[in-house]
């Protein structure tokens, strides 16, 4: 990381049943580096009626590329 890079968390719901839309934004937020040893935290708070059963990710981007992305799936207790 550089000074001033962006950091950029998307969290998108890749499947989360049948008939419904695919890849749907849930959530994003952004921070500004302030050095090369900046640590970040990224949280997605959990909905009302809870979260929806199927298959999700995150993206990290810096500036606009993306760094990394980690899936995840909500199951049935």
């Amino acid at each position: 990381l550089q000074r001033d890079d962006k950091i950029r968390s998307l969290w998108i719901a890749e499947n989360v049943g049948d008939g419904s839309a695919k890849e749907i934004k849930v959530g994003e937020s952004a921070l500004v580096a302030k050095g090369p040893k900046d640590n970040f935290t990224f949280t997605l708070s959990r909905p009302a009626d809870g979260w929806i059963i199927g298959t999700y990710r995150v993206e990290i981007y810096v500036n606009d590329q993306v760094a990394t992305s980690l899936a995840f799936t909500i199951a049935q207790p």
